[in-house]
């Protein structure tokens, strides 16, 4: 199929169709799970927004009758989400185009775009957040990396692969409520090839695989989800190893906000100027809710 890359303006002599072609997006899912209390506290480029946590109590366990318990004086350990990351965009739009009907949607949709690309490298960041930001020390809660996932002879069953990071999850004590795991495509589409979902399971374990994307929701207490964005040492969408990442909301902390938005007529010509920009930061503010394993699917 040709493409005639043109500008807005070159609308003749062709005849151009008056229904605006959408583009197509991926889903845009690693902000979803993070924790976004924060939101709306961010004013500025560079602001930082302090988190505080309360540490343990000490707990007593022997109690002399008449004897004095010493107070323990509350404290408090001080975490910073940093807000350094900012995108923009800033795109012309001449007047003249708000009179050519096969064009009126133009606008809408490069809108639509911008606003979507902003959403897109967040959601990137967060990814890559979330990837160095799994605990390696005590807890160690990243599995050894597995080269053969599939459901070939000798291949690594991607179903042991979500259960193996549960675990690791509940060895943290991370509460079971709310945890989830973030796949790329080509590792929902091995999950679903299964043995126990696809052919002699009973009704117990197929109900395990059911609903969802691709007709898989939920394995092992994590709620599952599909992106493109999944951190890759290769851009192919089945090459390469790609870190799957399973955690708790309570683990990675998200704050973005659209600041400003503006659209400025100029004075040197008849057209407006659109600009947008977005402050954000992301913090793996307790690493322990976090699990990962990087996988290469199976030849």
């Amino acid at each position: 199929m040709a493409l005639y890359p043109s500008t807005v303006q070159s609308t003749f002599p062709a005849l151009w169709f008056a229904k605006l072609q959408v583009a197509y997006r991926k889903a845009l899912v690693y902000g979803d799970v993070c924790n976004r209390q924060y939101e709306g506290m961010i004013k500025e480029m560079g602001d930082t927004v302090r988190i505080q946590t309360v540490a343990d109590i000490t707990i007593n366990t022997t109690y002399t009758r008449d004897a004095v318990i010493n107070g323990q004086s509350l404290t408090t350990t001080d975490q910073v989400l940093p807000i350094t990351q900012s995108t923009n965009f800033n795109f012309k739009w001449d007047i003249t185009n708000q009179t050519q009907s096969a064009v009126k949607n133009i606008m809408e949709e490069a809108m639509s775009r911008s606003a979507y690309q902003m959403a897109d490298n967040a959601d990137q960041f967060i990814a890559d957040t979330m990837k160095n930001g799994v605990s390696t020390a005590s807890p160690d809660n990243s599995l050894t990396a597995i080269t053969d996932v599939g459901v070939g002879a000798g291949d690594t069953d991607p179903y042991d692969i979500l259960v193996d990071l549960n675990t690791l999850l509940s060895q943290s004590n991370v509460p079971k409520e709310g945890r989830w795991a973030i796949l790329p495509p080509w590792f929902f589409g091995e999950l679903a090839k299964v043995p126990a979902r696809v052919s002699f399971g009973t009704a117990d374990n197929l109900k395990i695989f059911s609903g969802g994307y691709m007709g898989i929701d939920r394995v092992s207490s994590l709620r599952l989800y599909e992106s493109n964005n999944v951190p890759t040492t290769n851009a192919v969408p089945t090459t390469g190893a790609f870190t799957i990442i399973a955690g708790h909301s309570d683990g990675i902390t998200y704050a973005n906000q659209l600041t400003k938005y503006k659209s400025a007529e100029q004075p040197d010509g008849f057209y407006t100027n659109n600009l947008g920009l977005m402050l954000f930061g992301a913090l793996a503010n307790r690493p322990y809710a976090l699990a990962s394993v990087d996988c290469t699917k199976a030849a």
